[in-house]
């Protein structure tokens, strides 16, 4: 019904003064009727839309206070909303209730809008009677001869006889704009409930028309997600006393090892365990301690506000073989945000999760016949040998067959990859003999250097002052044995006295010359260790360490510390490569049958248009752990320096070690067929 043709009913007759004198009350009026038929153009749910309403129309009346009762599924009137004022009828003592029942149950019977008075009674059993001392305004929400809610106001007393029919009218007024709102959600249900069994339909056919358990689990994950109208569906499948999630809508693959996947499959064990549908947050007061502790962990985790578990049973054998409910799956319904049709759609859910079980218990029956795969792969390829399609067929399998036998039987070389440096055949690593710091430094990068040149220099302050203290000792005891020696051959020793003086100082003579032998071996071990401060090349060659004075000057040093490296670039040069551990018994394989020096080819990364050949020398019989590159070994080729355009040591190098002649197959499948022998074979 349209706003203005009620509002012309409502001015139809003549209201009392208290609305008609008022030209801003009827436009306030006017608004508020407006805003009420915008309510009812929302579509708001029936909680937020009774709130609403009674909000409204108790602030357009200046009421103190209302109540909105609804019918619900059992026929039974219930509170709806209410804004309580100081004196409702529910609230009073037990007749004030018991009158206030019989009163709902007569305006609903009835049909009729009443305006009571206040402490009024009525003759006889009707029960129209208002204990308050407040105006009680009650009026139907009458649909489709029915009366789907009432709506009753508390108003102050008022001494204008006509007023409560100015009320009354009103409210008669905005219950029949209730009553379009509740004709439209009735119409909107049953829209949605033919929608619903529609597609309810489609899912069933869906999930009955494949026997593949995953696929069926997959199905029932999404289609069941946009049925029921939740956030998140998942399927479970049981494999003896474990859950595995076999799905989750809009998932592709699922990530076995993910925190969320394994709570939640401990939390599906645990209702497994107990058999009975698991509601969150409505039952988390009564779950056993092992639910509830999987509940609050995988809550913690999802952030879910709702969830329902329900435990998926196959059907019972129609001969009663199967004495007991055996749980084949589970099926997980959540929502990440607070829904009000949540609990609209248990029944839902309810019926999603029967006709899930039966698929997937179908499902399952079928797959445990033996070869049931096989037979459906076959079943699903008889359309090659048919008709036009065989003479494809057999063109396509003579190509295929052709492809293996080329893979098979056609040889090619097999190398296996490694990378590695120019170096000279001879060089040594310099390394520190002693701890101290680099005082001095007497060659660069590229120097040529002989056997016994000094590098570096090195200096320990400690070791300078010992030297300097045992010197002062040594000088102070020559001091202390010269005097000793003039004193002893100053005169002849005349008296007793003299003489034990005299032997006496002979005595200390022999004390100082053994401290002098003493501090003079310190002298000569300090001279030795100050020797070893000059640090000498090995060997005559060139330095091979990049910007030493950078890496070295005044660097505190311990004793084996590799300083520099020094090597003979006018002598023979090797190629030093790398291979990983994975590969090396490739080479050793070659190099045992060939029973000689197995030939490598390779580029300089400065100059990668020539190859050049160089021959394996040596193999390592460890294996490095390398960073970023994993556990390698050391193959060590030797070389004809006078092919290569220029030398330069450490240069990169990509290098090819030739391993004879295997399969086309071999060479490019070698890789993928050594990971299915280690990754899913062993």
């Amino acid at each position: 019904m349209h706003c203005g043709d009620i509002l012309g009913r409502m001015t139809a007759e003549p209201l009392p003064a208290e609305f008609a004198t008022d030209t801003s009350t009827w436009q306030h009026l006017d608004d508020l009727v407006d805003e009420i038929a915008g309510l009812v153009r929302l579509g708001l749910v029936p909680r937020e839309f009774w709130r609403r309403l009674l909000d409204r129309t108790v602030r357009a009346l200046a009421a103190v206070g209302g109540s909105v009762w609804v019918r619900g599924a059992d026929g039974r009137l219930a509170l709806a909303c209410q804004i309580e004022p100081d004196h409702a009828p529910q609230n009073g003592g037990f007749e004030i209730g018991r009158h206030h029942e019989r009163l709902l149950a007569h305006v609903a019977e009835t049909k009729l809008a009443l305006s009571l008075p206040p402490r009024s009674t009525s003759s006889g059993d009707s029960g129209v009677d208002n204990p308050t001392p407040l105006l009680l305004l009650i009026s139907p929400v009458v649909s489709d001869e029915e009366t789907r809610a009432i709506i009753e106001i508390f108003q102050r007393p008022t001494d204008t006889p006509t007023a409560p029919e100015g009320y009354l009218r009103f409210l008669t007024a905005v219950c029949e704009l209730a009553a379009d709102y509740d004709r439209q959600r009735q119409l909107a249900e049953l829209r949605q409930r033919a929608g619903t069994r529609i597609q309810f339909e489609d899912f069933t056919r869906a999930i009955h028309g494949s026997l593949d358990t995953r696929r069926v689990a997959y199905t029932v994950a999404n289609d069941g997600r946009s049925l029921i109208g939740c956030d998140r569906v998942s399927v479970a499948m049981m494999h003896g006393r474990r859950a595995r999630l076999a799905s989750v809508s809009g998932v592709e693959t699922l990530n076995a090892r993910a925190s969320s996947t394994r709570k939640l499959e401990c939390l599906i064990r645990a209702v497994v365990t107990v058999d009975a549908p698991l509601s969150y947050p409505d039952e988390t007061g009564t779950l056993p301690p092992q639910i509830d502790e999987a509940l609050q962990a995988y809550v913690d985790e999802s952030h879910a506000r709702q969830l329902c578990v329900i435990p998926l049973h196959a059907p019972e054998k129609p001969d009663g073989q199967q004495q007991e409910s055996v749980v084949i799956g589970a099926l997980v319904c959540e929502y990440f945000t607070p829904s009000l049709e949540s609990a609209a759609a248990e029944p839902l859910i309810d019926a999603v999760a029967a006709q899930s079980e039966l698929a997937l218990a179908n499902a399952l029956q079928y797959e445990s016949v033996p070869l049931a795969r096989l037979w459906r792969s076959v079943t699903n390829a008889r359309w090659l040998v048919r008709g036009r399609t065989l003479p494809k067929t057999l063109l396509v399998a003579s190509a295929i067959a052709a492809a293996v036998a080329a893979l098979v039987l056609v040889k090619i070389d097999f190398t296996v990859a490694g990378r590695g440096e120019l170096l000279p055949e001879q060089r040594r690593d310099v390394f520190a003999p002693v701890d101290g710091v680099i005082a001095e430094i007497r060659v660069a990068h590229g120097d040529t250097v002989a056997k016994g040149q000094p590098l570096l220099i090195l200096r320990q302050p400690q070791l300078e002052l010992e030297r300097a203290r045992v010197t002062g000792e040594l000088q102070t005891a020559r001091k202390r044995l010269a005097a000793l020696q003039a004193s002893r051959f100053g005169g002849a020793a005349a008296s007793a006295e003299a003489r034990d003086q005299y032997h006496q100082r002979s005595a200390e003579e022999e004390e100082v010359k053994e401290a002098l032998k003493g501090l003079a071996e310190q002298l000569s071990a300090l001279d030795r260790q100050q020797t070893q401060l000059t640090v000498q090349s090995p060997i005559a060659g060139q330095v091979l360490t990049w910007d030493v004075t950078q890496l070295l000057e005044s660097r505190p040093v311990q004793r084996g510390h590799l300083l520099l490296s020094v090597g003979d670039a006018e002598g023979p040069w090797e190629l030093e490569m790398r291979v990983d551990d994975d590969r090396i018994g490739h080479v050793l394989d070659a190099r045992r049958e060939a029973g000689e020096f197995l030939d490598v080819s390779y580029r300089l990364a400065m100059s990668p248009d020539r190859a050049y050949e160089a021959q394996v020398r040596e193999i390592a019989m460890t294996t490095d752990v390398i960073d970023n590159a994993g556990p390698q070994v050391l193959v060590t080729a030797s070389l004809d320096r006078n092919s290569l355009p220029r030398l330069r040591p450490g240069a990169s190098v990509i290098a090819k070690i030739h391993c004879g002649q295997r399969s086309v197959g071999y060479v490019w499948l070698h890789d993928l067929w050594d990971a299915v022998r280690t990754r899913v074979l062993f």
